[in-house]
C-alpha cells in the first residue's frame, strides 16, 4: 500500500481505532486519513512508519472529540503538505510535536486552526525554510497565551493572512526572528487578538506586501497600540499607513 489518502475520512460515527496492525512503511500519502472521525477520542499511531510520506494535509482535520493523539514516533522529513493537518481539533490541549522534521514542508497553512483548546505549542524543532504558506496557521487558538517562534525562518513566506487570527488569549508572540521581505499578503495576521501585550514588528520588511486589510483588527491592548505606532515609523508601505489611519484600536 502506498496511498492510505482519505482511507477512515468521514467516519463521523467512529469511536475506537485499532491500527497497530497496519505496515505503513511504503505509505507516501496521508492525507485527509481520518479526516471528519469526529466521534474520535483517542488515536495511538505509535506503530506508524511515515518516513516516506510527503503529504499529511488535513489528516486529523475535523476530529473535534479528540483528546488523546500518540504521533511521537511520526518521522516527517519528507512531508511536504501539512496544511490543515490538526484543523478543527478543538478538543486537543496538548499535541506531542517536537520530534517534527520540517526541512521540506512547504505549506503549513491552517495547520492547527480552531484547535481552541490547545495549551501550548514547542515549535523550536520546526524547520520552516522552505515554507511558503502560513495564513490562517494559528487561526482560532483561542487557549494559547504565548508563541516563542523565534526558531522559525520566514525567508520564503508569501502569505501569511490570518495567521494569529482569532487568538484571543495570546499575550506575548515573539517574532523578532521574522524575514518578511517576501510576503505580499498579511491582511488580519493579528485581528481579533485582544489581549496581546507584547508584540514587536519593528523588524518587519513590508515592501512587497499588497494586503493589509485588518490586520490590526480588534487590538485593544495598549501596551501592544504602542509597539504598533513602533511598527508605523519604521513601514513606510503606503497600505499600512492608510490602514492605521482606521478606528482599530
Amino acid at each position: 500500500v502506498t496511498n492510505m489518502s482519505k482511507i477512515f475520512s468521514g467516519c463521523c460515527n467512529l469511536e475506537h481505532l485499532n491500527v497497530s496492525s497496519f505496515n505503513t512503511k511504503n505509505v507516501n500519502n496521508m492525507n485527509k486519513m481520518f479526516c471528519g472521525c469526529s466521534c474520535l477520542y483517542k488515536l495511538n499511531l505509535s506503530c506508524f512508519n511515515t518516513k516516506n510520506v510527503i503529504d499529511m494535509g488535513d489528516m486529523f482535520f475535523g476530529c473535534k472529540n479528540l483528546v488523546k493523539l500518540n504521533i511521537s514516533s511520526f518521522k516527517t522529513e519528507n512531508i511536504m503538505n501539512m496544511s490543515e493537518m490538526f484543523s478543527g481539533c478543538s478538543s486537543l490541549r496538548n499535541i506531542d510535536i517536537s520530534s517534527f522534521d520540517t526541512k521540506n514542508v512547504i505549506n503549513m497553512s491552517y495547520m492547527f486552526s480552531g484547535c481552541e483548546n490547545l495549551e501550548k505549542l514547542h515549535l523550536s524543532s520546526f524547520n520552516t525554510k522552505k515554507v511558503k504558506n502560513m495564513s490562517y496557521m494559528f487561526n482560532g487558538c483561542n487557549n494559547l497565551n504565548q508563541l516563542n517562534l523565534s526558531s522559525f525562518d520566514t525567508q520564503n513566506v508569501i502569505n501569511m493572512n490570518g495567521m494569529f487570527s482569532g487568538c484571543e488569549n495570546l499575550i506575548k508572540i515573539n517574532l523578532t526572528s521574522f524575514d518578511t521581505k517576501n510576503v505580499t499578503d498579511m491582511g488580519g495576521m493579528f485581528s481579533d487578538c485582544k489581549k496581546l501585550e507584547v508584540l514587536d514588528l519593528t523588524s518587519f520588511n513590508t515592501k512587497k506586501v499588497r494586503n493589509v486589510k485588518g490586520i490590526f483588527y480588534d487590538c485593544k491592548n495598549k501596551t501592544t497600540n504602542y509597539c504598533l505606532c513602533l511598527f508605523k515609523k519604521f513601514n513606510r508601505n503606503e497600505l499600512i499607513l492608510e490602514e492605521f489611519k482606521l478606528d482599530y484600536f
